[in-house]
């Protein structure tokens, strides 16, 4: 019972997670940079749109307070700022890239998710057949602050638990609601024009499922870890660079480092191509279904690789792909559990 109680539980916190990864991508990978010509080869900032200011402070906290619901207590919750680091600055001519989205633009998108799921407990191999689920969702771009930041949301609109042959009716019961109580919800931030964001904040449903809800300041805090910023530098085709920084994924602590490599700049089209590496060292976690409600992870690791490409001129033709693997192994009461996952994100106009 154990077992399954766990199981169920990484099923329902991994899709969570994978679409908020998805998410987040969507609100850095959306934004668009100087409607001039990002060809050409210059060391100062780019203009940019009339109301859009560059940031000096990327990662900068505001004291303003986030968009919380009228009955939820308001509190902070501080997003963790990357590291950014050159690896190559691309050839010639290079330009300062930076994100410039017009006030009241908008669109949509739809949001594929595929998962695989295969567990290991006590020598027994179970291969978890697991639904697609299909998100339709709405994005839009409000004025921007003084200091340039975007002020961006994203609402659920639509939420679709898909069946596929061998998935048993409890398990598609289980994802119909906890993935279904996802739709309404909005996911709001400021992204600044480097890429990066701040002020994030969730709305929820009034059906909004309890076990998401306790996922919500962590993902708030590592929320760039998913970000797609450019460095502070002029770069050009074939530029490289890292982005690190913490994360925290259902109990899980390590680090997360991105490699972004700029493929293309073909007038207002870019292309990126993303890998993804997560780590984690032994440590204590929660298990609530366990006696002492207590594991350790044994070890954990996560590989990613992805592409983006779109238009710096708005939302329309923007594209995002990132498939990862990830492979952990849990002690429970000296029982190993072991779990590798897979999933691919396709998200497309």
């Amino acid at each position: 019972m154990m077992r399954n109680s766990r199981n169920k539980k990484l099923i329902s916190l991994s899709l969570f997670s994978a679409t908020n990864i998805a998410v987040c991508c969507l609100i850095v990978s959306l934004g668009c940079s100087d409607s001039g010509s990002p060809k050409k080869p210059t060391n100062q900032k780019p203009p940019g749109q009339a109301n859009h200011s560059d940031s000096g402070s990327p990662g900068k906290i505001t004291d303003q307070k986030p968009l919380g619901q009228a009955n939820q207590k308001e509190q902070l919750t501080k997003t963790l700022k990357p590291t950014i680091k050159l690896l190559e600055p691309g050839a010639e001519p290079r330009t300062q890239l930076r994100y410039s989205l017009q006030a009241e633009t908008s669109g949509s998108f739809t949001m594929d998710m595929s998962l695989g799921l295969t567990m290991e407990t006590e020598g027994i191999r179970q291969d978890i057949p697991m639904p697609h689920v299909q998100i339709t969702a709405s994005v839009s771009c409000k004025e921007s602050t003084p200091d340039g930041g975007m002020p961006i949301k994203v609402t659920y609109d639509k939420v679709e638990i898909l069946n596929k042959p061998g998935i048993p009716p409890e398990l598609l019961a289980q994802y119909n609601e906890i993935m279904g109580s996802m739709q309404g919800m909005i996911t709001s931030g400021v992204m600044t024009p480097q890429g990066l964001c701040e002020d994030v904040d969730l709305k929820f449903p009034e059906n909004f499922h309890p076990e998401l809800k306790k996922s919500i300041d962590d993902l708030k805090q590592t929320f760039n870890s998913f970000a797609q910023p450019f460095p502070k530098v002029a770069i050009g085709k074939g530029a490289r660079w890292q982005v690190s920084m913490p994360f925290t994924s259902e109990g899980i602590k390590g680090t997360q480092v991105s490699t972004l490599t700029l493929k293309d700049i073909r007038g207002d089209k870019v292309k990126m191509e993303i890998t993804t590496e997560q780590t984690a060292p032994v440590q204590e976690i929660d298990v609530p279904e366990a006696p002492g409600g207590k594991g350790q992870l044994l070890s954990y690791k996560s590989t990613g690789t992805g592409k983006s490409e779109g238009s710096l001129t708005g939302f329309s033709d923007t594209k995002y792909e990132l498939n990862e693997t990830r492979n952990q192994t849990l002690s429970v009461n000296g029982a190993e559990m072991k779990m590798t996952m897979k999933q691919g994100l396709v998200l497309h106009p």
